[in-house]
This record gives C-alpha cells, structure tokens and sequence, in this order.
C-alpha cells in the first residue's frame, strides 16, 4: 500500500530536481491542487509524473487515469484538457521523458485503453494508498518511442 505523504514528498523532490534543470519553467500553486504542475512563458502547461521504479525493473510508464477511484477524480494528463506537455522522470535514474499530451492521448486511444471521449475501455489497475484508490495503467514505454519530444539525464540538485 502506498502513503500519500511519501508519495508526495518524491513528488516534491522530482519537481526540485526538475526545476533545476528546466529553469524557463515555473511551478504553479505551491500546496494548492491545480489542474498542471508548471507553466512557461509561452503559457505551455506541464505535468510531471516522478516514478521511485527503476528503468531496468519496468519497461513501463504508469499513466494515470484517476488519482482518487472513489471521488472519480481525473488523475495525471486527464487533469486538465489543455494541457500542452508531460514529463515522465524516472527519479532514481534521473532520466527524464518529454512528450505532447496529445501524443500520449492518442496512443492510449490507439492501443485501446480509452475511447475518444478519454473513457476506459480497459479496466485501470487499482493502486491502494493509505487515504484513497488511484486508478491507471503500466503501459510498455516502446509504444511511445516515436513520440519522445526529448529524453536526457538531469543534473543533479
């Protein structure tokens, strides 16, 4: 089972490491829920998964469908329908992923986990935390090879 306070402080500190390493971007809401994490100059938006799993232990990305089952919260890309980008960090490697939303929807359509109106088609797993359920899939990172905008490892903070 995960707990959310641990969960959110890994969130926390792969927000500081990007930060670091993507300066152009600022951080929207410190501690009050938004529908995206950052915003850039040119009104981009971003979110930012930060996964503890390593590269070599999954050859997934966990997408989230909903971030609380019970309150039918939408979870990660599903949050906000304008937002322009995700970034995908794989904390403990520090390597990081950049793709456009609407690549990663279209994908997932594609592959048959949601339909065109972003339903599930497929049935998303069930991630217990402490306090709520969240919802999504591991998804093989090969089906999303062809739509890395930019993949590096980042400095350290």
């Amino acid at each position: 089972m995960f707990n959310f306070n641990t969960s959110v402080k890994i969130g926390d500190a792969g927000e500081s490491l990007f930060l670091h390493n993507y300066p152009e971007w600022k951080k929207v809401g410190a501690g009050i829920y938004f529908p995206y994490d950052f915003i850039n100059d040119k009104m981009e938006t971003l979110e930012l998964k930060t996964d503890t799993y390593g590269m070599s232990a999954t050859p997934n990305y966990f997408m989230e469908y909903q971030s609380n089952m019970e309150r039918e919260t939408p979870g990660g890309i599903f949050r906000f329908p304008d937002l322009t980008y995700l970034a995908y960090l794989f904390i403990n490697d520090r390597v990081i992923f950049h793709f456009k939303r609407c690549d990663i929807i279209n994908v997932l359509i594609e592959r048959g986990y949601i339909d065109e109106t972003l339903k599930a088609i497929r049935i998303p797993r069930q991630i217990k935390n402490t306090t709520h359920i969240t919802t999504g899939w591991a998804i093989p990172r090969a089906y999303f090879d062809s739509h890395v905008l930019m993949a590096h490892e980042l400095d350290e903070d």
